[in-house]
Protein backbone atom coordinates (compact mmCIF):
# COMPACT_ATOMS: atom_id res chain seq x y z
CA UNK A 1 0.00 0.00 0.00
CA UNK A 2 2.83 2.37 0.90
CA UNK A 3 4.55 1.57 -2.41
CA UNK A 4 1.40 2.40 -4.38
CA UNK A 5 0.99 5.67 -2.49
CA UNK A 6 4.53 6.67 -3.36
CA UNK A 7 3.99 5.81 -7.02
CA UNK A 8 0.81 7.90 -7.08
CA UNK A 9 2.59 10.82 -5.43
CA UNK A 10 5.43 10.59 -7.98
CA UNK A 11 2.91 10.59 -10.82
CA UNK A 12 1.12 13.64 -9.44
CA UNK A 13 4.43 15.44 -9.08
CA UNK A 14 5.30 14.60 -12.67
CA UNK A 15 1.98 15.93 -13.93
CA UNK A 16 2.46 19.12 -11.89
CA UNK A 17 5.96 19.52 -13.28
CA UNK A 18 4.82 19.04 -16.88
CA UNK A 19 1.99 21.53 -16.70
CA UNK A 20 3.93 23.93 -14.53
CA UNK A 21 6.66 24.49 -17.10
CA UNK A 22 6.31 27.55 -19.32
CA UNK A 23 5.60 26.87 -23.00
CA UNK A 24 7.84 28.41 -25.69
CA UNK A 25 4.57 29.16 -27.51
CA UNK A 26 3.09 31.29 -24.72
CA UNK A 27 3.48 34.63 -26.51
CA UNK A 28 1.85 33.34 -29.70
CA UNK A 29 -1.02 31.73 -27.78
CA UNK A 30 -1.62 34.94 -25.81
CA UNK A 31 -1.79 36.83 -29.11
CA UNK A 32 -4.31 34.29 -30.44
CA UNK A 33 -6.37 34.51 -27.27
CA UNK A 34 -6.49 38.29 -27.50
CA UNK A 35 -7.64 38.17 -31.14
CA UNK A 36 -10.59 35.85 -30.42
CA UNK A 37 -13.96 36.48 -28.79
CA UNK A 38 -15.86 33.65 -27.13
CA UNK A 39 -17.81 32.80 -24.00
CA UNK A 40 -16.96 29.14 -24.45
CA UNK A 41 -13.19 29.19 -24.07
CA UNK A 42 -11.50 28.97 -20.70
CA UNK A 43 -8.21 30.59 -21.66
CA UNK A 44 -7.53 32.65 -18.55
CA UNK A 45 -4.75 30.53 -17.04
CA UNK A 46 -1.23 31.92 -17.63
CA UNK A 47 -0.16 28.46 -18.84
CA UNK A 48 -1.63 27.77 -22.32
CA UNK A 49 -1.02 24.03 -22.02
CA UNK A 50 -4.01 23.75 -19.65
CA UNK A 51 -6.38 25.73 -21.87
CA UNK A 52 -9.56 24.24 -23.29
CA UNK A 53 -8.99 22.67 -26.71
CA UNK A 54 -5.19 22.72 -26.50
CA UNK A 55 -2.60 19.99 -26.15
CA UNK A 56 1.13 20.34 -25.60
CA UNK A 57 4.07 18.00 -25.91
CA UNK A 58 4.98 16.78 -22.42
CA UNK A 59 8.71 17.28 -22.95
CA UNK A 60 9.08 20.42 -25.03
CA UNK A 61 5.83 22.02 -23.73
CA UNK A 62 5.16 23.21 -27.27
CA UNK A 63 1.58 23.39 -28.53
CA UNK A 64 0.74 20.37 -30.72
CA UNK A 65 -3.03 20.64 -31.14
CA UNK A 66 -5.52 23.51 -31.28
CA UNK A 67 -9.05 22.09 -31.52
CA UNK A 68 -11.65 24.80 -30.95
CA UNK A 69 -14.14 24.09 -33.73
CA UNK A 70 -17.87 24.79 -33.40
CA UNK A 71 -17.61 26.97 -30.29
CA UNK A 72 -19.26 30.17 -31.51
CA UNK A 73 -15.92 31.99 -31.67
CA UNK A 74 -15.60 35.31 -33.50
CA UNK A 75 -12.66 37.59 -34.18
CA UNK A 76 -9.55 36.98 -36.28
CA UNK A 77 -6.49 34.74 -36.25
CA UNK A 78 -3.15 36.15 -35.16
CA UNK A 79 -0.60 36.41 -37.96
CA UNK A 80 2.17 34.57 -36.08
CA UNK A 81 0.62 31.09 -35.92
CA UNK A 82 3.55 29.90 -38.04
CA UNK A 83 5.67 30.24 -34.88
CA UNK A 84 3.94 27.17 -33.39
CA UNK A 85 6.65 24.87 -34.67
CA UNK A 86 5.23 21.63 -33.22
CA UNK A 87 1.62 22.21 -34.26
CA UNK A 88 0.07 19.06 -35.78
CA UNK A 89 -3.67 19.82 -35.71
CA UNK A 90 -5.35 23.19 -36.25
CA UNK A 91 -9.16 23.05 -36.07
CA UNK A 92 -11.27 26.22 -35.94
CA UNK A 93 -14.09 25.04 -38.21
CA UNK A 94 -17.70 26.10 -37.79
CA UNK A 95 -17.09 29.42 -36.04
CA UNK A 96 -17.55 33.08 -37.04
CA UNK A 97 -13.93 33.97 -37.72
CA UNK A 98 -13.12 36.65 -40.29
CA UNK A 99 -10.14 38.30 -41.96
CA UNK A 100 -7.11 36.47 -43.32
CA UNK A 101 -6.28 32.80 -42.95
CA UNK A 102 -2.68 33.43 -41.89
CA UNK A 103 0.18 31.60 -43.54
CA UNK A 104 1.24 28.38 -41.83
CA UNK A 105 4.28 28.05 -44.08
CA UNK A 106 7.13 26.04 -42.65
CA UNK A 107 5.16 24.05 -40.07
CA UNK A 108 6.64 20.66 -40.92
CA UNK A 109 4.65 18.81 -38.22
CA UNK A 110 1.26 20.09 -39.36
CA UNK A 111 -1.04 17.23 -40.43
CA UNK A 112 -4.59 18.54 -40.28
CA UNK A 113 -6.07 22.00 -40.95
CA UNK A 114 -9.81 22.59 -40.64
CA UNK A 115 -10.84 26.22 -41.22
CA UNK A 116 -14.09 25.52 -43.09
CA UNK A 117 -17.43 27.19 -42.43
CA UNK A 118 -16.19 30.56 -41.25
CA UNK A 119 -16.09 34.08 -42.70
CA UNK A 120 -12.46 34.26 -43.83
CA UNK A 121 -11.84 36.64 -46.73
CA UNK A 122 -8.25 35.95 -47.84
CA UNK A 123 -5.48 33.36 -47.83
CA UNK A 124 -1.76 33.83 -48.52
CA UNK A 125 -0.29 32.32 -51.68
CA UNK A 126 2.56 30.81 -49.66
CA UNK A 127 0.16 29.13 -47.23
CA UNK A 128 1.29 25.60 -48.19
CA UNK A 129 5.04 26.23 -48.40
CA UNK A 130 6.93 23.61 -46.41
CA UNK A 131 3.80 21.75 -45.24
CA UNK A 132 5.27 18.36 -46.15
CA UNK A 133 3.27 16.48 -43.47
CA UNK A 134 -0.13 18.03 -44.25
CA UNK A 135 -2.70 15.27 -44.86
CA UNK A 136 -6.14 16.84 -44.44
CA UNK A 137 -7.22 20.35 -45.41
CA UNK A 138 -10.73 21.78 -45.46
CA UNK A 139 -11.34 25.35 -46.67
CA UNK A 140 -15.03 24.91 -47.59
CA UNK A 141 -17.61 27.66 -47.28
CA UNK A 142 -15.49 30.75 -46.75
CA UNK A 143 -16.17 34.02 -48.67
CA UNK A 144 -12.54 34.40 -49.76
CA UNK A 145 -11.64 37.03 -52.31
CA UNK A 146 -11.05 35.40 -55.74
CA UNK A 147 -7.90 33.28 -55.56
CA UNK A 148 -6.20 30.56 -57.54
CA UNK A 149 -4.79 27.23 -56.44
CA UNK A 150 -1.22 28.29 -55.62
CA UNK A 151 1.93 26.54 -56.72
CA UNK A 152 2.88 26.21 -53.06
CA UNK A 153 0.28 23.41 -52.84
CA UNK A 154 2.87 21.14 -54.46
CA UNK A 155 4.82 21.30 -51.17
CA UNK A 156 2.00 19.39 -49.46
CA UNK A 157 3.03 16.04 -50.91
CA UNK A 158 1.38 14.03 -48.08
CA UNK A 159 -2.14 15.31 -48.85
CA UNK A 160 -4.88 12.70 -48.57
CA UNK A 161 -7.93 14.99 -48.66
CA UNK A 162 -8.09 18.49 -50.13
CA UNK A 163 -11.47 20.19 -49.88
CA UNK A 164 -12.02 23.74 -51.13
CA UNK A 165 -15.70 23.96 -52.06
CA UNK A 166 -17.58 27.26 -52.20
CA UNK A 167 -14.57 29.41 -51.34
CA UNK A 168 -14.28 31.53 -54.52
CA UNK A 169 -11.53 29.63 -56.32
CA UNK A 170 -11.02 30.99 -59.83
CA UNK A 171 -8.94 30.35 -62.94
CA UNK A 172 -7.78 26.97 -64.19
CA UNK A 173 -6.93 23.88 -62.19
CA UNK A 174 -3.14 23.66 -62.48
CA UNK A 175 -1.63 20.49 -63.91
CA UNK A 176 0.68 19.52 -61.06
CA UNK A 177 1.07 15.95 -62.30
CA UNK A 178 -1.35 14.94 -59.57
CA UNK A 179 -0.32 11.29 -59.45
CA UNK A 180 3.37 12.02 -58.84
CA UNK A 181 2.92 15.11 -56.67
CA UNK A 182 0.12 13.74 -54.47
CA UNK A 183 0.59 9.95 -54.29
CA UNK A 184 -1.50 9.72 -51.08
CA UNK A 185 -4.55 11.55 -52.45
CA UNK A 186 -6.53 8.37 -52.92
CA UNK A 187 -10.00 9.48 -51.78
CA UNK A 188 -11.63 12.84 -52.52
CA UNK A 189 -10.66 16.10 -54.18
CA UNK A 190 -13.44 18.64 -53.70
CA UNK A 191 -13.41 21.89 -55.68
CA UNK A 192 -17.14 22.32 -56.34
CA UNK A 193 -19.22 25.52 -56.31
CA UNK A 194 -16.38 27.83 -57.30
CA UNK A 195 -15.49 29.78 -60.46
CA UNK A 196 -12.98 27.42 -62.05
CA UNK A 197 -12.79 27.36 -65.86
CA UNK A 198 -11.05 25.58 -68.71
CA UNK A 199 -10.01 22.02 -69.30
CA UNK A 200 -9.28 19.49 -66.60
CA UNK A 201 -5.61 18.62 -66.09
CA UNK A 202 -4.65 15.60 -68.18
CA UNK A 203 -2.79 14.16 -65.18
CA UNK A 204 -6.13 13.63 -63.39
CA UNK A 205 -6.56 10.57 -65.59
CA UNK A 206 -3.56 8.85 -64.05
CA UNK A 207 -4.06 10.05 -60.48
CA UNK A 208 -5.22 7.95 -57.53
CA UNK A 209 -8.19 10.23 -56.79
CA UNK A 210 -11.38 8.19 -56.46
CA UNK A 211 -13.94 10.98 -56.09
CA UNK A 212 -13.54 14.28 -57.94
CA UNK A 213 -16.18 16.90 -57.11
CA UNK A 214 -16.27 19.85 -59.53
CA UNK A 215 -19.97 20.57 -59.98
CA UNK A 216 -21.35 24.05 -60.54
CA UNK A 217 -18.56 25.40 -62.77
CA UNK A 218 -17.62 26.05 -66.40
CA UNK A 219 -15.16 23.18 -66.81
CA UNK A 220 -14.53 20.96 -69.82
Amino acid sequence: MMKMARMLLSLLCLVALVYGQPSPDTATMFALRDSLKSEHLNWSDPKPCVWTGLRCDTRSHRVTRIEIGNRGISGTLTCDLRNLLSLAVFDVMGNNLTGKIPSLAGLKSLERVLVNDNGFTSIDADFFTGLSSLQFLNLDNNPLRPWKIPYSLTNATSLVVFSAANCNLSGRIPDFDWRITFPNMTTTLTLSSNSLVGELPTSFAGSYIQILMLNGQDLM
